[in-house]
C-alpha cells in the first residue's frame, strides 16, 4: 500500500473515524458522536447544535479537498474537551518533473508549485495567535514534511457565535515516490494554538509507512 492507505499514525487519547464516502453514514456517525459526547438532555441542546455546526463545517471542508480519511478527537486529555479534526488527502498527481524520488527534491518541487497557487481561503489571524508564515520544513523518518498554519473565521449564524478555526496543513512526501500526502488538522479552539501545534506535530511525527515500521 502507498499514500493515504499505507500511512500509519498514532493518536493520543480517543479519536472517532467518520466514513466520508457515504453522506448518510457520515451524518449518522456524527450524530452518534454528539450524543455520546453530551447526551440527549434538553439543557444541552445548544451545545449539541454548536457541536453539530462544527462537525458539519469540518466534514464539508474535508470533502472539499477530497479527503480519504477523516478523524475527530473525542478525548485527548482526560475530562478536558479539546475539539480537533483531521483530514488526510492522497495526492492524485505524480510530480514527474522531480529529478528523483529523493524526498527533499520532491518537496522542493511541490512547494514551488504551492507558492504560485492561490490560497483556498483568506487567512484571518485569531487574537493573540502566532501569525501565519511560510511553510516550515522537517524530517519524519524517510519523509520530508512542510507545515503551514492558517486561520479561518466563520461568521456568526443565529445564536451560534463567530468561530475562528485554526488550520494546520502538513504535506508529507511518500517514500520512494514523487508524491505527497496532505494532513489537515482543524480546531475551533484557535486560542490554544501552541498546545495544538505541539499535539498535531506529535501525531505527524508518529507517521510510519509499511516499509518503515
Amino acid at each position: 500500500m502507498t499514500g493515504v492507505d499505507g500511512l500509519q499514525l498514532r493518536f493520543p487519547g480517543t479519536w472517532w473515524q467518520i466514513p466520508l464516502a457515504d453522506p448518510v453514514a457520515a451524518r449518522e456517525s456524527a450524530r452518534a458522536l454528539i450524543v455520546q459526547a453530551v447526551g440527549r438532555a434538553d439543557q444541552h441542546a445548544q451545545l449539541r447544535a454548536e457541536l453539530r455546526r462544527s462537525l458539519d463545517l469540518a466534514m464539508t471542508e474535508a470533502r472539499s479537498i477530497d479527503a480519504r480519511r477523516f478523524a475527530i478527537a473525542r478525548e485527548i486529555v482526560p475530562d478536558i474537551p479539546i475539539p480537533a479534526f483531521l483530514s488526510i488527502v492522497d495526492s492524485t498527481t505524480e510530480l514527474t518533473a522531480a529529478a528523483s524520488t529523493e524526498p527533499g527534491v520532491v518537496l522542493d518541487l511541490f512547494l514551488a508549485g504551492l507558492a504560485h497557487a492561490a490560497p483556498a481561503t483568506a487567512a484571518t489571524p485569531a487574537p493573540d495567535a502566532a501569525p501565519a508564515g511560510p511553510a516550515e520544513r522537517f524530517a519524519v523518518g524517510p519523509s520530508q514534511v512542510a507545515r503551514r498554519v492558517r486561520y479561518r473565521t466563520v461568521p456568526a449564524d443565529g445564536e451560534a457565535p463567530q468561530i475562528t478555526n485554526l488550520i494546520v496543513e502538513f504535506w508529507m512526501t511518500v517514500p520512494g515516490q514523487k508524491r505527497v500526502v496532505l494532513l489537515v488538522f482543524t480546531s475551533p479552539a484557535a486560542e490554544l494554538v501552541q498546545p495544538l501545534l505541539n499535539l498535531f506535530g506529535a501525531i505527524v511525527a508518529s507517521a510510519r509507512w509499511p516499509e518503515n515500521r
